[in-house]
């Protein structure tokens, strides 16, 4: 039935939306070429999933590039603490925001996005990336002028969940979350298609 409903919404989307054809390459324009991302990673808790996030962004982020821009919500365990401690000089330029109590993933992104003139990914610490995962996601952001916000695939991400959409897939046997993720580049078609929502692990 959701799946029903999505792809109804999807036609009426489409419907809507003006004529474009994603299934071919947009060229950038010279005066719209991507720039410096800021990632902006709030974290409450899940010392060992922050972890695991930041250690995924050091080997495969450009951080002479680009800008790591850590909010903690509120005060944290100190698990939490010796992560941020052994992990943020991995990433030099970085800023980091403490809200002095809870304020919530919403606030805590919003603080995060006014603190940057930049194009920004929203990044949830639980969240592993891999090669070249930023570079592609600035390809289908400025494939076309129309595009607001783009979401990538992941193993566990409602509709752009692969294989299995809506399903929180396990990493095939055999893969790792890196030898996944470059499966999923070569067999990608290069499409954007609009979606109905972005997805809130990445956006």
């Amino acid at each position: 039935m959701v799946f029903d409903l999505l792809q109804r919404g999807l036609r009426r989307l489409r419907r809507s939306a003006p004529a474009i054809d994603f299934a071919t390459p947009g060229v950038v324009p010279a005066d719209a070429a991507p720039g410096p991302v800021d990632v902006i990673v709030p974290v409450y808790g899940a010392a060992e999933a922050l972890a695991r996030c930041l250690e995924s962004l050091a080997l495969h982020t450009d951080w002479a590039r680009h800008r790591l821009v850590v909010v903690v919500d509120g005060p944290q365990e100190e698990a939490v603490e010796v992560v941020l401690s052994e992990a943020l000089p991995r990433a030099p330029g970085h800023a980091l925001l403490r809200n002095p109590s809870r304020a919530g993933f919403v606030r805590s992104a919003n603080r995060g996005m006014a603190a940057s003139d930049r194009d920004v990914v929203l990044l949830n610490s639980d969240t592993e990336v891999a090669a070249a995962w930023l570079e592609q996601l600035q390809a289908a952001a400025y494939s076309r002028p129309e595009v607001g916000t783009v979401t990538p695939f992941s193993n566990d991400a409602t509709l752009v969940s692969v294989p299995v959409p809506f399903a929180a897939n396990a990493i095939p046997a055999g893969h790792d979350v890196d030898s996944f993720a470059r499966l999923v580049t070569r067999a990608s078609r290069r499409e954007y298609p609009p979606l109905p929502t972005g997805v809130g692990l990445c956006l």
